[in-house]
């Protein structure tokens, strides 16, 4: 039988692999804590695999601003800061759009200069993983 720390640390478990394999920010209304982890979620995930421009162009459907918003909101701060330095040098907002509208948006605005913040640094991703372990505990209905 499992005690109550195994049984906790389970549920976690499962929960985080819950979040993680199903992050779908649409399951939730603006402003739920849970679509702002979902939305860090695809953040962390895309960003470790492609980039910040990887992220940015196949995450079309999302608004950068409310990205901003969840990093923020699950306190990420580092993250945030890295993410807000790249729109900023962007310098126009990206609303949630098509994918052909996404790419071409990106294509005129991204920079060869932006191409050195086109990585997730190794403090931002412990921020994030930090930030959604702690999102996790709280909610482990995932």
């Amino acid at each position: 039988m499992l005690g109550v720390t195994q049984l906790t640390v389970k549920k976690q478990s499962t929960a985080w692999n819950n979040l993680v394999m199903n992050a779908d920010p649409s399951k939730y209304h603006v402003g739920d804590k849970r679509r702002a982890a979902a939305i860090v979620s695809i953040y962390m995930g895309f960003t470790n695999n492609g980039g910040l421009n990887y992220f940015l162009t196949y995450s079309f459907d999302l608004d950068t601003h409310e990205v901003l918003a969840s990093l923020e909101a699950l306190g990420a701060k580092i993250a945030a800061a890295e993410f807000r330095t790249v729109l900023d040098m962007i310098g126009d907002p990206l609303d949630a759009s098509t994918q052909d509208a996404r790419w071409d948006q990106l294509e005129d605005l991204w920079t060869d200069e932006l191409d050195d913040f086109d990585i997730l640094t190794e403090a931002a991703n412990q921020d994030l993983l930090n930030a959604l372990t702690k999102h996790v505990e709280e909610y482990v209905e995932y």
